[in-house]
C-alpha cells in the first residue's frame, strides 16, 4: 500500500516526512501486517537521498518498498539535445543513483520500485527516444522493479467532473 504519491511544494520538509511516513507505515502494518508499505520521497518522488543520513526507525522488517519516479523531463530536457548523449545518460543515471538508487546497495539494501516513468510511445518525442534506452538499460543492469503508466483515452474523471484540471 502506497502512503502518498509525489510529495511536493514549498511546505515539504524532512521533519514532517519522517514523522508522518513513520506514522502511516506503522498504521498500515498494525492493521494488515501482510501488506508491503510503499514509501515515496520528496520533490515529486524524485528524492530519497536524505535516507543516507537517517533511515526510518520502524519496528518491522521486510515490509518496506521505496519508490521513485524518473522521466525525460526530470531535470532539464534540452540537455538531451545540447550535450553528448552518453554524458547526459550517465548524468541522469548518476542522479537517479544518488537520489534513490543507492537504496539497493550497501550493507542494508532495501527494495526500490520505479513506480513511474513514461515516454511518448508514438516515437515523435526525440528526447523521450533518447531517455528510454538510457533508463531501461540501467534498470535491467541492476534488476530494478518498475511500472509504466498507460493512459487509455483522452480524459479522466475526478470528483464528478470529466476532464478536470489539476
Amino acid at each position: 500500500m502506497d502512503l502518498r504519491n509525489e510529495l511536493r511544494g514549498g511546505r515539504q520538509n524532512l521533519h514532517d516526512w519522517y514523522k508522518y511516513v513513520s506514522q502511516g507505515a506503522k498504521t498500515i502494518h498494525k492493521h494488515n501486517p501482510d501488506l508491503l508499505v510503499v514509501i515515496s520521497g520528496l520533490n515529486f518522488d524524485n528524492d530519497l537521498s536524505f535516507l543516507k543520513k537517517k533511515t526510518l526507525d520502524l519496528n518491522f522488517t521486510n515490509k518496506l518498498v521505496y519508490e521513485a519516479h524518473i522521466y525525460s523531463f526530470s531535470g532539464t530536457q534540452d540537455r538531451w539535445d545540447l550535450q553528448p548523449l552518453n554524458w547526459v545518460c550517465s548524468t541522469v543515471i548518476e542522479t537517479l543513483k544518488d537520489q534513490a538508487g543507492f537504496l539497493i546497495n550497501g550493507d542494508n539494501p532495501v527494495p526500490l520500485f520505479i513506480s513511474e516513468f513514461g515516454y511518448d510511445m508514438t516515437g515523435v518525442n526525440h528526447v523521450d527516444n533518447k531517455f528510454l534506452p538510457c533508463f531501461v538499460s540501467y534498470a535491467a543492469s541492476v534488476d530494478l522493479d518498475w511500472s509504466l503508466w498507460s493512459f487509455g483515452g483522452s480524459y479522466y474523471y475526478r470528483e464528478g467532473t470529466v476532464g478536470a484540471g489539476e
